[in-house]
């Protein structure tokens, strides 16, 4: 995954549109564009500007490969650091859990629902 395509995962996960990228890097549409697409190299001044932009580390950005997963993890899309980024396999074995967790309490409403059905009938 080139430079240009992390940002724009990021940007997009930000809500912020290329415009507004653009507006904040004092750039035209155009070229910011072009930014995200290789079509212009990135500067290491750019990067560290887009990188504050997202409130994150230059690096963090750079390390984002395909076997990452950028979870954020706050409602109002917060700061994206090395605390937000989950390996895949451990994002699988986060999901299983969760699923697990829901058929547990699925059971438990289940329980719960008889032993009330039951105190119901014996009124």
């Amino acid at each position: 995954m080139d430079i240009g395509e992390k940002v724009r995962k990021v940007r997009e996960l930000k809500k912020l549109s290329q415009e507004e990228m653009a507006h904040k890097l004092h750039m035209t549409p155009n070229n910011y564009a072009k930014l995200e697409r290789g079509e212009i190299k990135m500067r290491v001044e750019r990067l560290e500007q887009i990188a504050n932009i997202f409130n994150m580390d230059a690096g963090d950005l750079l390390s984002l490969d395909k076997k990452n997963f950028i979870y954020i993890i706050d409602n109002d899309i917060g700061n994206l650091s090395a605390n937000d980024m989950y390996n895949w396999q451990d994002m699988t074995e986060i999901l299983a859990q969760k699923d697990k967790l829901i058929e547990q309490q699925a059971q438990q409403i289940e329980l719960l629902s008889n032993i009330l059905s039951s105190l119901q009938n014996n009124k």
